[in-house]
């Protein structure tokens, strides 16, 4: 189901620039599918669904950028990412709203989860700083550093909360 779910990103490009949306909300399957198969009864606390709320919102900014490099065949064949269907500024915009509510998100996972600590807190600071610079970075160069934006920077996000995460809950 969740490979299906996936199939149909590429398709809505052709239909609606919300595609980004769908990417993001595709990957914020992930904790809930986690929680299912680890401690399904974690379902029914809030923590989860902030953390696949992040999840969706910082890959669905990240899609945007994405898709900036992108934006002259997207208008070309007709397709629908938010940059070429609204325009590079509007995109970026709700690149960086959809960052903000992201790192929002992730202070509520640490507020509500009391398992995670100052080191989780930290981590959602530093993330936060990391978007920052991805956002500058775009706009200082545009799409010539996508390699660096893209993948660099959002390695560094997943690790830095991964291993913020994991060793909170671990101590």
């Amino acid at each position: 189901p969740v490979l299906s779910w996936l199939c149909v990103y590429p398709l809505l490009k052709r239909f609606t620039w919300f595609c980004h949306i769908f990417l993001g909300a595709s990957l914020a399957l992930s904790p809930v599918a986690a929680a299912i198969a680890i401690q399904p009864e974690s379902l029914s606390h809030l923590p989860i669904w902030l953390l696949s709320g992040a999840v969706l919102c910082w890959v669905a900014g990240f899609d945007i950028i994405y898709a900036l490099q992108d934006v002259e065949c997207d208008i070309r064949d007709k397709l629908k990412s938010m940059p070429a269907s609204l325009g590079i500024r509007p995109a970026m915009l709700i690149s960086q709203f959809l960052h903000c509510v992201c790192v929002a998100l992730l202070f509520g996972v640490a507020i509500t989860e009391p398992k995670l600590g100052w080191l989780f807190q930290g981590a959602v600071i530093l993330a936060a700083a990391i978007l920052i610079v991805e956002h500058l970075t775009v706009k200082k160069w545009g799409t010539t550093k996508i390699a660096f934006t893209f993948f660099t920077l959002n390695g560094i996000v997943s690790l830095v909360l991964g291993v913020a995460g994991i060793v909170d809950l671990l101590s």
